[in-house]
């Protein structure tokens, strides 16, 4: 019906007459019809449309056959890492099919720092319960999806794995009860609607599980001014939103001085997405990179756990 409708307010005016009333054409706007069959499609069709418009701006990009994204060191408040000209952070799953090897004998690997800004909060609030299921080989998302919810932990999906990483985000970078609800709800997890009751449950028993982090994000809540890692301070508006920032900080600056600590490897790494780096390498020069990437990321344990075998990077 509109994929060759080139005004989007004929759309919007189309969408308006079957009871769809939107202001704009974005996926924010039509989230609430989701379940019109007609905001559905276009929901997937604007979701193909910027797709097509990703890849064309890489194709365009290309110099040489290659895409050579540039980089500001400091491109969020926090300092992540942000590539620019063409962006390369958000690609579509399946394009990591795509990405070639620089080399023969090389392959693509992504080295991820795991579960990094739990990590990172836990280490800024000395919550150490964090670092015991670290020690003791869980997978913290999966624990904490098995103690909310009162499952076992090898009956835990990946689905609701993937679930639970939004709710510890969400909860550690200050989302309310009724975002908290909304974003529950809307994963289909449960068999009926949770109430804003029941959501503040939930965060209370996160909170339960780990208190130093509640006492953590309770303190940083009002302030005024941030403090990065290295001590600059940044003025802000006192806002939920800034609750994220100390460990997207010091997870960024742990990043920059991986890459700063790889000198001798800086022509294998073909990407960095926030916490990870992507890189082609053949097996041997995997192996020095990873370990590299676990020595620096262990100086985020406390000292007591510095002698336990505890993988840090997958």
């Amino acid at each position: 019906e509109n994929e060759t409708t080139k005004d989007n307010s004929v759309i919007i005016k189309k969408k308006k007459k079957n009871g769809i009333n939107i202001k704009y054409l974005s996926k924010e706007e039509l989230e609430p019809y989701k379940d019109s069959i007609k905001a559905e499609l276009l929901i997937e069709w604007l979701k193909i449309k910027s797709e097509i418009q990703q890849f064309e701006s890489l194709m365009a990009s290309q110099i040489e056959g290659f895409i050579k994204p540039k980089f500001h060191l400091w491109g969020s408040l926090s300092g992540r890492v942000i590539s620019h000209s063409p962006s390369t952070q958000n690609f579509p799953k399946c394009y990591k099919d795509y990405i070639l090897p620089l080399n023969d004998g090389e392959s693509i690997y992504e080295l991820d720092i795991k579960s990094a800004e739990v990590i990172g909060i836990a280490y800024l609030s000395e919550e150490h319960q964090i670092f015991d299921l670290l020690s003791n080989g869980k997978d913290i998302y999966t624990y904490i999806f098995s103690r909310i919810f009162n499952k076992k932990e090898d009956e835990v999906s990946a689905e609701n794995r993937d679930l639970t990483k939004k709710i510890v985000n969400g909860i550690n970078l200050g989302l309310g009860v009724e975002r908290l609800k909304n974003l529950i709800n809307d994963s289909g997890i449960a068999n009926r609607e949770i109430t804003e009751i029941e959501a503040k449950v939930i965060r209370d028993k996160y909170y339960g599980l780990f208190p130093k982090i509640n006492d953590y994000l309770s303190m940083i809540k009002k302030d005024n001014k941030v403090t990065t890692n290295l001590g600059l301070e940044i003025e802000v508006e006192p806002s939920y939103k800034h609750m994220s920032f100390p460990a997207q900080n010091i997870i960024a600056t742990t990043i920059k001085t991986i890459v700063a600590s790889l000198c001798d490897y800086k022509e294998r790494i073909i990407n960095i997405v926030h916490d990870s780096l992507w890189i082609s390498a053949n097996e041997t020069d995997l192996k020095v990179i990873k370990n590299c990437m676990e020595e620096i990321c262990s100086q985020l344990l406390p000292d007591e756990y510095l002698n336990k075998e505890i993988e840090l990077i997958k």
